[in-house]
């Protein structure tokens, strides 16, 4: 044991940034320590689960209040994966023009719902389920919310060598699928893809929707690793570049893609 482990308090907040991600199939908190990434990751709950709607805020709130330790004083990110997450341009600042443009998507959503994270040029905006938004807010004041569409098209959308490209991630039965032109972002979308077949016809749907050309779009897959290696063979049928996406190296492929990276990014900012 170094000499920084020895002073390493597992009770101590300061210490420890908690990262939290919900999804219509899974729950997942853990914590990380702030400064020193050699001490192993504290997982406070993951659960699976098939819920949406007022089931997905009911099993939610049963999840964090079984679990205390997630209310402590911890600097936080929560994370939702939500297939009704619309970007739309930061510069729409005004809230209510926001709102407007949400519900022109999805109509029956109210507006006292609706999660809003900006990031450079763009703000994602969803609601996950019904009152997910207040019990969040009262339960964790202060955290930062955000989505898993945000947090992947941070990272995909910088990807190097830029170009027209596709990214396709799988986890839990969805691809989410995301097409950009350089930075800019052209379409995103979750689809249910319980198979190889149904991710490569998401692929192909967004290619065809907007007359992408199949010689020159690079394809990039992530996710879960049978269901990628089984599309990637696919995809290499219709697809000139199909390839594995490159991710940061050292993260946990037993966390969501989403909550790994916003816990990365927590940590990068605590050490500047």
């Amino acid at each position: 044991m170094n000499e920084t482990q020895r002073h390493i308090d597992p009770y101590d907040t300061g210490q420890w940034h908690l990262t939290a991600y919900f999804s219509r199939h899974r729950a997942f908190a853990s914590l990380r320590h702030l400064t020193d990434p050699a001490v192993p990751r504290r997982v406070l709950f993951d659960t699976r689960w098939n819920a949406e709607g007022g089931e997905l805020l009911k099993k939610t709130e049963g999840i964090v209040y079984e679990n205390p330790a997630v209310l402590d004083d911890y600097s936080a990110d929560i994370v939702i994966a939500a297939q009704d997450t619309l970007f739309i341009p930061a510069s729409i600042d005004d809230e209510c023009a926001a709102e407007k443009c949400y519900a022109a998507v999805y109509r029956n959503a109210d507006p006292d719902d609706m999660i809003t994270e900006k990031d450079d040029d763009l703000q994602a905006i969803s609601v996950g389920a019904p009152g997910l938004k207040a019990f969040l807010g009262r339960t964790f004041p202060g955290t930062r919310t955000g989505s898993q569409a945000m947090a992947l098209m941070r990272k995909f959308r910088n990807c190097p060598g830029g170009g027209t490209r596709i990214h396709l991630h799988l986890e839990d039965g969805e691809c989410l699928t995301m097409a950009f032109d350089g930075r800019r972002l052209l379409c995103c979308a979750t689809h249910d893809t319980p198979t190889a077949a149904d991710a490569l016809y998401a692929a192909m749907l967004t290619i065809n929707a907007y007359s992408l050309n199949p010689e020159t779009t690079e394809v990039f897959v992530s996710g879960d690793h049978k269901t990628r290696g089984e599309l990637a063979t696919m995809l290499r049928r219709h697809i000139s570049c199909a390839m594995h996406t490159m991710l940061p190296s050292g993260l946990d492929e037993n966390l969501p893609l989403a909550a790994a990276l916003a816990e990365l990014r927590a940590i990068n900012k605590s050490e500047k």
